[in-house]
């Protein structure tokens, strides 16, 4: 009995093992997919981005009088090139080939890892046999007992389940016999309506010809005919549906009963059934005592048993330090698979912030490009400035008479030149600021730099720009860029300011002048 009950509890042991075991592999292989899922992300994101379009779209003109086209300088841009894609290519094919590496390094480990368990599977195998035989009469009488009882509960569920679907059926076809009677009850207060009124007709002060009294008192008696004959098809109607309740709740009162009968009737078979299972297991208990018993007697009896007892316990230390090395293997392999794991999260990681650093790098590329060919359009129309503000576009050329906010033809010319290139650009912000020169009071000014700058905002709207993505504001005679000593000065100081910002454009200063 004692080495039975060491050779269950390795039993036991073992199993807890394996389950350990089988959990650990499961969850590797769900880190695994989590990779390769996250992996294969990564490459369909790089994809869409080498298959992304141009972002920036070339410039178009509005059909002004007078106004020249702004020419090709954004033709082609933001385009990949030849070399960007056979670059892109080729990382993806390396990270392509890393990651089957590693599939084929965890696949080939979980292979070792179930042919070990197969071994230790077929090791123990034959220390359990014994004790499932011994067990295997007490599981089946079991067994039966639990099947009969789901078996037995199944059907009453069934039961109630039918009574259920009857019972909602009596009651749709009672709110059927409802509804059909209140239409009745309806169409015979509308005939009661129409009767009323027919004898208020005839009642009336008119004295009708002796034809037409004949006439309505003879549709009054008809209606009256029609009228009794409804109303006793209402109540013939109002009895039958009185008799069907009844007989509805008479059947359902007996399914009721037989319902409870049924239930009564399982309850007490599944209680001889738990008294039957109580007794057998009671012989079964029995049968194992008069076995271990007659089992010990051998045991004393037999000096052979002795050194059998003695065997099996040095074959017992012998499997237990072979399962000793056995576990110590695996948990070595368990710390290589997951410093393994580690170090291709690492890398995925590595990859992750490179594939983030080149798209940063990517858009900021794509963000000075823009700016850059931003810049140049706008050159070729006014004076444009990369500052640290954004792109400065100075109107000081066609600037306006002194006193005066009206834009000029020229001007006008210019800004619808202006309007077309920021149409393709609609991301940007356009802050529009008015300056004077110093004629005038300071009030007076900035009041005419306001309107200048509105002016210009205005004019922009109305070639298409988004009233949305353009302000305007004036800073009066404050700002001058040259002396009020001079006409020439004062003229420059007459002028409108156009910043235009933007996420899309970046950041950075240089200066272009138009020819």
């Amino acid at each position: 009995a004692a080495a039975a009950e060491q050779a269950r509890l390795r039993a036991e042991e073992e199993a807890r093992e394996r389950a350990e075991m089988q959990r650990r592999l499961e969850e590797e292989a769900r880190l695994r997919a989590e990779l390769e899922q996250r992996l294969r992300q990564q490459q369909e994101e790089a994809a869409r981005r080498a298959a992304a379009p141009p972002q920036v779209m070339p410039p178009t003109s509005l059909p002004v009088a007078g106004a020249a086209g702004s020419g090709p300088a954004a033709a082609g841009a933001g385009e990949l090139t030849a070399e960007d894609l056979e670059v892109e290519r080729a990382r993806l094919e390396a990270e392509r080939a890393r990651l089957q590496a590693e599939r084929l390094v965890l696949e080939a480990n979980q292979n070792a890892e179930k042919a070990r368990m197969e071994a230790e599977r077929a090791t123990l195998n034959a220390a359990m046999q014994t004790e499932l035989a011994a067990k295997q009469q007490e599981q089946d009488t079991a067994t039966r007992a639990e099947l009969e009882r789901v078996r037995r509960e199944a059907e009453q569920a069934r039961l109630e389940a039918e009574a259920a679907k009857r019972a909602a059926q009596q009651t749709a076809d009672e709110a059927r016999r409802d509804a059909e009677r209140a239409k009745m009850e309806a169409e015979l207060r509308i005939r009661e309506a129409e009767l009323a009124a027919l004898k208020r007709q005839a009642e009336a002060p008119a004295q009708p010809s002796a034809q037409e009294q004949a006439r309505a008192a003879q549709q009054r008696a008809a209606k009256e005919a029609e009228l009794n004959q409804e109303r006793a098809a209402l109540e013939a109607e109002r009895r039958a549906l009185a008799e069907e309740q009844v007989r509805g709740a008479t059947t359902l009162e007996l399914e009721k009963a037989r319902l409870e009968t049924e239930r009564a009737r399982l309850e007490a078979e599944m209680a001889r059934q738990a008294a039957e299972l109580a007794a057998q297991r009671m012989a079964i208990e029995r049968a194992q005592q008069d076995a271990a018993r007659a089992e010990e007697e051998r045991r004393l009896a037999a000096a052979q048993q002795a050194e059998a007892q003695r065997l099996a316990a040095e074959q017992a230390e012998q499997q237990q330090q072979r399962l000793a090395e056995e576990r110590r293997l695996l948990e070595e392999e368990r710390a290589r698979i997951a410093a393994d794991r580690q170090r291709a999260e690492a890398e995925i990681q590595q990859a992750q912030v490179e594939a983030e650093r080149a798209r940063q790098e990517e858009e900021v590329r794509q963000a000075v490009a823009s700016r850059a060919r931003l810049l140049e359009q706008l050159a070729t129309v006014l004076e444009a400035t990369d500052t640290d503000r954004g792109l400065l576009i100075n109107m000081s050329d066609v600037g306006f008479p002194p006193g005066q906010h009206e834009l000029l033809l020229p001007a006008r010319e210019k800004l619808a030149r202006v309007a077309g290139i920021l149409l393709a650009y609609p991301s940007l912000e356009v802050q529009i600021e008015g300056h004077t020169d110093s004629t005038g009071s300071e009030d007076g000014n900035l009041l005419l730099s306001e309107r200048r700058a509105t002016a210009v905002r205005d004019y922009l709207i109305s070639q298409g720009v988004s009233p949305s993505s353009v302000t305007a504001r004036g800073n009066g005679e404050a700002r001058p860029v040259a002396s009020n000593d001079t006409p020439e000065g004062r003229r420059k100081n007459r002028r409108v300011e156009l910043i235009v910002t933007g996420e899309s454009i970046g950041s950075g200063v240089q200066t272009v002048r138009r020819d």
